[in-house]
């Protein structure tokens, strides 16, 4: 089973849907009012995190018959699953508040930002 798992930073409204954000930025594009994120800082925690995960690129972890895919860039991380426990999603999770990032769930298009 897969699951992907989205987040970006905003302090300001960016004048459209959460689900419109999240396909502006699966395209890469740039979404005005988005805050710019230090990419090298979430990379270095999640290598610090799954440090014990084999690295098969430098974007894409596994482990057993788990595994995960960082889609990376300023404004947007995208974690794509692949049969990975719910321990191991919240991690992500877990890493990705550390920077004020909120989960979005792009299958039931809710943003876990308490708005």
């Amino acid at each position: 089973m897969s699951r992907d798992l989205s987040f970006w930073k905003n302090t300001k409204k960016y004048g459209c849907t959460h689900e419109e954000v999240y396909r502006k930025l699966s395209e890469g594009e740039f979404v005005e009012g988005l805050d710019t994120l230090p990419v090298e800082d979430i990379m270095n925690e999640f290598i610090n995190e799954f440090g014990d995960w084999e690295r098969l690129t430098p974007l894409c972890f596994e482990r057993e018959d788990s595994s995960f895919e960082i889609m990376i860039n300023e404004q947007f991380v995208r974690v794509d699953c692949y049969s990975m426990s719910e321990q191991d999603m919240n991690t992500i999770i877990d890493i990705m508040d550390k920077f004020k990032c909120p989960l979005y769930d792009s299958v039931i298009d809710v943003r876990f930002d308490g708005e």
